[in-house]
């Protein structure tokens, strides 16, 4: 074969090839002119989100970084716990369900004696329950518990009366937040603790520890009182 033939045949090859190409993928594609377009469509959304970001008045904080600063938007501030404060007051227990007047030296002396009378209570939680007020009432009383329950009273008018009158009761009893509102207008005042259904022993409660002294019998009327108070209960007596 000459080479003209040769020749002829490899361009006739190249031909086919190049059909058979065009038939397969289509024609070449022009470059697109809309993409210049695009392209500034996309840099402006991207240039607007960023003068959003940069103008935004109050930007999102994760809460970590709330917790640390202390400020918290008012949906996200943590929930606060009541502090817990302690309530003192001087209580004085009764031993007959029917007193109504505030006792006198003499018996108040046999009463503490009693395990009974005034003492300054302690309550650890000034919003304690009514429960756990009466629990704390009756541990620092221990005859309390045999009364089938209590009464609270106050003095009546002004704090020179010796007339008793009970403390308002609300349905869920007493407690010491109730006793410090100003409706009850109790102050500093001496609440007095009266038994409910039956009279308390008076009789000396044993171990009770007074810090007192042994007791002493005076010699005008008899009765018997602490050593500390004998003096003062002696110049009253033998008038």
């Amino acid at each position: 074969m000459d080479t003209n033939a040769i020749t002829r045949l490899l361009r006739d090859a190249a031909e086919a090839l190049e059909q058979s190409t065009l038939l397969t993928t289509g024609p070449p594609q022009q470059p697109s002119v809309e993409c210049a377009p695009d392209r500034r469509a996309q840099e402006v959304v991207t240039l607007q989100g960023e003068v959003n970001r940069l103008f935004s008045p109050y930007p999102r904080r994760p809460v970590n970084q709330l917790r640390r600063t202390g400020h918290f938007p008012p949906s996200q501030s943590p929930r606060l716990k009541k502090k817990c404060v302690s309530y003192t007051h001087r209580f004085f227990c009764l031993a007959k369900r029917k007193d109504s007047e505030v006792p006198k030296v003499p018996e108040k002396f046999q009463l503490e004696r009693a395990g009974l009378g005034e003492k300054k209570i302690i309550f650890s939680d000034k919003y304690s329950s009514s429960s756990e007020f009466s629990q704390e009432l009756m541990r620092q009383f221990p005859k309390l518990s045999e009364a089938g329950g209590f009464q609270l009273l106050k003095t009546r008018g002004c704090t020179r009366t010796k007339i008793l009158e009970p403390i308002p009761c609300p349905d869920e009893g007493y407690s010491p937040e109730y006793l410090c509102s100003d409706a009850v207008g109790i102050g500093a005042a001496t609440i007095y603790v009266r038994p409910l259904q039956k009279d308390l022993n008076t009789e000396v409660a044993v171990g009770q520890v007074s810090g007192n002294g042994p007791p002493v019998v005076c010699l005008y009327c008899s009765k018997i009182f602490p050593l500390p108070e004998i003096q003062e209960h002696v110049d009253c007596c033998e008038l």
